[in-house]
């Protein structure tokens, strides 16, 4: 079991979130996103306290959460350029654009003091208890992706080969298939094609991994039916988001 400190975002930007997401996905931090119209000073009170609120200073709600954190004690980070970097005022902070994974969880880990006040989030491994079988002929690329994706919590089984690919496949009962594109006996697009008009062993998601990664064959993968398209040579980070959102979705 997992224990995180809740970082929350504020009514970000799309692009912002995404960075966030990102740079915290995989550390002691959990990213927790909050959109204005679920914005509410209660995220303050006692039992819901964040380890530290993330906002935009050009934010309608920034100068809220700039009083509210004070007045509670919460860490408040305003992401920007106007004003100097560091410390504004008493539980106020400035984190100047652009804006860095390692300056980023530096300047979380330097809010330690506020620990006491902490709202932590226990969690298992994100792919815990999870069946995932993989088709990937490169035997590098396969024990990276064992090795990444057990490390999660995952079970996982690993084919050389596409050879009776529906009778492993049942005979495992994933929760997720990885496919190689240039995979023999059968190409991924023919395994892919088959599974997504077998009624049964349709309903399974399928992610493509592949060094194929122009777009006609990604194109192709999501028409066949993929759930997503993974491009090689990938990051761990990059498998374990990609599976974690297909499981979501399933």
């Amino acid at each position: 079991m997992l224990k995180k400190k809740i970082v929350a975002g504020i009514a970000l930007k799309e692009d912002l979130r995404f960075l966030l997401e990102n740079f915290l996905f995989d550390t002691k931090y959990f990213f927790e996103h909050i959109d204005l119209a679920h914005y509410t000073p209660e995220i303050f009170n006692s039992s819901r306290k964040p380890y530290a609120v993330i906002v935009e200073e050009n934010s309608i709600v920034v100068d809220d959460v700039r009083i509210l954190g004070k007045a509670r004690k919460v860490p408040v980070i305003i992401i920007g350029n106007e004003e100097k970097e560091g410390k504004l005022e008493e539980c106020v902070y400035v984190l100047n654009l652009p804006l860095f994974s390692v300056k980023l969880i530096n300047f979380l880990d330097s809010l330690e003091s506020h620990k006491e006040r902490v709202r932590y989030i226990t969690t298992k491994k994100p792919l815990h208890g999870k069946k995932i079988l993989v088709f990937e002929d490169s035997k590098f690329l396969a024990e990276s992706l064992k090795e990444i994706l057990i490390n999660e919590g995952a079970e996982v089984r690993v084919e050389k080969s596409t050879k009776n690919f529906a009778e492993k496949i049942k005979s495992y009962s994933p929760d997720v298939i990885i496919l190689d594109l240039v995979i023999e006996p059968h190409d991924g697009f023919e395994v892919l094609d088959s599974l997504k008009n077998d009624e049964e062993l349709g309903k399974i998601p399928v992610v493509v991994a592949s060094v194929k990664s122009q777009l006609d064959d990604q194109k192709t993968s999501y028409l066949l039916g993929a759930e997503e398209f993974l491009p090689k040579p990938f990051q761990p980070v990059e498998v374990r988001k990609v599976i974690t959102r297909v499981l979501a979705r399933s």
